[in-house]
């Protein structure tokens, strides 16, 4: 089973045991064959809502709840929570970023900083910001982390970009400063198979090139004639599709296609209600490819839109829920 098939269907599995999907829909028909079965609070995790998950070299799988961090072995469960008065403990339940090192670490962002977990020692480093000292993080808040091909840890804050220099405990702290605008928060970062670093500040896509050290910066606006509003515009998921494009989604303006090679935004596809065949909803959470050439595109609130790369046509995956309110969260990075 390729990677790609199993990242559909923990999201699949998710979406259609809560009634979101109709599992007889077409554009499930590679999946029909396939049983799923839920793991739960009840099963041992340390909380229903999940809102990040990595699988580690070994093959456990870890979730970040809003109440810990588990680690799964296929069987059981084992959780960690903050220990009050351990200095060694997670510094805070609320999870929202995890990601491997290179040398087995797990890294976990949180509402209050970021920890470094040793698997071997079952124990946490936990980094803060301190407003006393330009080397700590510029913000508690972590977004998304990722690995640079030197071993340097890109950490998205709150409040700025973050990188900690491999073998080090001090960080080099960068802001979106065009004129006197200081300050946002970094929400995605991932590395391309290049070793260039993209994130996303405000409305700018941003590019790292190791090669001449500068980082290069791609404004949404340049693309839209008006351009758009820039509070709704900024960059919340960056998504790696193949060598040449780049998906972004935004806060609450659709999704934007780009060409790496060319440096210019291709497309901007928006929700149009008098087009049946465009993006359902424009407030975009996640994306995924499949090999059919579709791109999986998960909404908060509006289902699954799935586009045909070769029609540039969407098709939506919903269902009215029998609850109130149901988020799937997943992962983007691909480093």
């Amino acid at each position: 089973m390729t990677a790609c098939y199993r990242h559909i269907i923990c999201l699949l599995s998710c979406l259609i045991a809560t009634g979101f999907l109709d599992a007889q829909h077409p554009a499930l028909s590679p999946f029909k064959d396939f049983r799923f079965e839920q793991i739960t609070d009840e099963d041992g995790l340390s909380n229903a809502f999940v809102t990040c998950a990595i699988q580690d070299k070994r093959g456990f799988i870890w979730f970040g709840t809003a109440k810990g961090l588990n680690r799964f072995d296929g069987y059981q469960f084992k959780k960690w929570i903050p220990e009050d008065g351990n200095p060694n403990s997670l510094s805070q339940g609320n999870l929202w970023a995890l990601y491997e090192s290179n040398d087995g670490a797990i890294w976990i962002g949180t509402d209050k900083g970021l920890n470094r977990f040793d698997p071997a020692t079952e124990t946490f480093a936990r980094y803060f910001h301190d407003s006393n000292d330009k080397n700590t993080l510029s913000n508690d808040l972590i977004i998304a982390i990722c690995e640079d091909n030197e071993g340097n840890l890109w950490v998205g804050t709150g409040d700025g970009l973050c990188i900690l220099q491999k073998g080090s405990d001090s960080f080099k702290r960068y802001f979106y400063t065009p004129g006197d605008t200081v300050g946002t928060g970094v929400r995605s970062i991932i590395r391309d198979e290049s070793g260039c670093m993209w994130f996303g500040a405000r409305d700018t896509l941003y590019c790292f090139n190791p090669a001449d050290r500068q980082f290069h910066g791609f404004p949404l606006d340049a693309f839209d004639q008006p351009p758009a509003d820039r509070s709704t515009n900024f960059v919340k998921v960056i998504f790696l599709e193949d060598s040449c494009h780049i998906w972004l989604s935004t806060d609450l303006n659709g999704i934007y296609l780009f060409n790496k090679k060319t440096g210019r935004f291709e497309q901007h596809f928006r929700h149009n209600p008098s087009n049946k065949n465009s993006l359902y909803h424009n407030r975009i959470s996640s994306f995924l490819t499949d090999e059919y050439n579709r791109l999986w595109i998960g909404s908060y609130g509006g289902g699954w839109d799935i586009l045909d790369r070769n029609r540039n046509i969407f098709s939506t995956l919903i269902r009215t829920l029998s609850i109130q309110f149901t988020k799937i969260s997943t992962s983007s990075e691909v480093c």
